[in-house]
């Protein structure tokens, strides 16, 4: 536990300190994105890249990633150099994508990581998937995900919610999955 503490105020220090990205405040309720909208019961801060970030706390305790209509040949995550990550194929399966989505993951920090779950599981209206991961964050802080997603007319669609395995990923992981339920077009 001592160890953890120490862990997540560096975390901490090093996100106020280093942190020069630009937040924008999103409220609760519904929000439109593009072929599909979804309902949120909390606010969150969010960070537009791709993929786009959302969090409460801080992206060292948690946050949610969303993948919105990444075409096939595109990269996941596109800060990421061309030649260190792969390119999304419209015909992969789930357990490709998920693979990919957490190397993705891992060159921005992640380590360490394992999926513990995948299942088909609905994304609104359409057959997608759900899975669940462990991994260590950059900081080295122990994280738990949670992810749902689907190929919808040769795009991926991807939402990911991650935290602190200690504290922060139960706290909003209702949100999640309300978020996740709420998926329609």
């Amino acid at each position: 536990m001592r160890r953890f503490v120490g862990l997540l105020g560096g975390a901490l220090l090093a996100v106020s300190v280093g942190c020069t990205y630009s937040y924008t405040r999103i409220g609760h309720g519904e929000h439109d994105l593009g072929r599909y909208t979804i309902t949120t019961p909390v606010e969150w801060n969010e960070w537009l890249a791709r993929p786009t970030v959302w969090t409460v706390h801080g992206q060292g305790l948690e946050y949610l990633l969303h993948v919105n209509g990444v075409a096939d040949g595109q990269r996941i995550f596109l800060e990421l150099r061309e030649n260190t990550s792969r390119r999304f194929m419209a015909t992969w399966r789930a357990s490709e994508v998920v693979d990919a989505f957490m190397e993705s993951l891992s060159m921005r920090g992640a380590s360490s990581w394992r999926v513990v779950r995948l299942e088909p599981a609905p994304f609104g209206p359409w057959d997608g998937f759900g899975f669940e991961a462990e991994f260590a964050s950059a900081f080295g802080i122990p994280m738990k995900g949670s992810g749902r997603g689907a190929i919808i007319d040769g795009e991926l669609h991807l939402f990911f919610y991650a935290g602190a395995r200690e504290h922060y990923f139960h706290k909003h992981l209702y949100a999640f999955e309300a978020i996740v339920a709420s998926i329609s077009t």
